[in-house]
């Protein structure tokens, strides 16, 4: 999982990560992203997708997309929660 700069003026942080989903009637390793809004924005998951797949080769664009109101999980001295995360994004769990 990597954190990249932010893509948009509304967007605070993105990280992207495998997970492991439900798709097509299996379970398999798929591209998630969790991204972290600046307060009193809003994004679709549909233009996040679209904008993906403009820029992008269409392997690469997301299974599931996740807004976060609040920060991406961190341990006291800063650093991501990656597997708290992961665990967030595969329940669904908003934060």
């Amino acid at each position: 999982m990597n954190i990249s700069a932010p893509p948009a003026p509304d967007v605070l942080r993105v990280a992207h990560l495998h997970t492991n989903l439900t798709w097509g009637g299996g379970e398999s390793q798929l591209l998630a992203l969790a991204i972290r809004l600046q307060p009193g924005t809003s994004l679709d998951e549909n233009a996040v997708r679209a904008h993906v797949a403009e820029h992008m080769a269409a392997f690469k664009v997301p299974a599931r997309i996740m807004f976060f109101d609040t920060d991406l999980p961190r341990n006291p001295s800063g650093k991501l929660l990656r597997r708290t995360l992961r665990e967030q994004v595969e329940r669904g769990d908003k934060a």
